[in-house]
């Protein structure tokens, strides 16, 4: 195998890489931003924590979508 060959395989090795790094920051930022909102949903709960609440998924997520769009910006920086 020449110098070329190599330095082609390895360029397409290196953006799989990327790629698969890059899948594993948006899964760990997806991982901890439910983990926050599950936490979130059982401390905002108005009828206590571990309780259902009547408010619809959409609504809840709209209500506190500021909160888990600080949680993910701020665990993809420190990533």
């Amino acid at each position: 195998m020449d110098f070329f060959a190599r330095q082609e395989q390895s360029r397409r090795t290196t953006r799989i890489l990327i790629g698969l790094f890059l899948l594993a920051v948006a899964a760990t930022v997806t991982a901890v931003t439910i983990a926050a909102a599950i936490f979130i949903g059982m401390y905002r709960n108005p009828y206590g924590a571990g309780q259902l609440t009547d408010v619809a998924p959409v609504q809840w997520l709209s209500t506190n979508a500021s909160d888990l769009l600080l949680i993910a910006g701020l665990t993809a920086a420190f990533i």
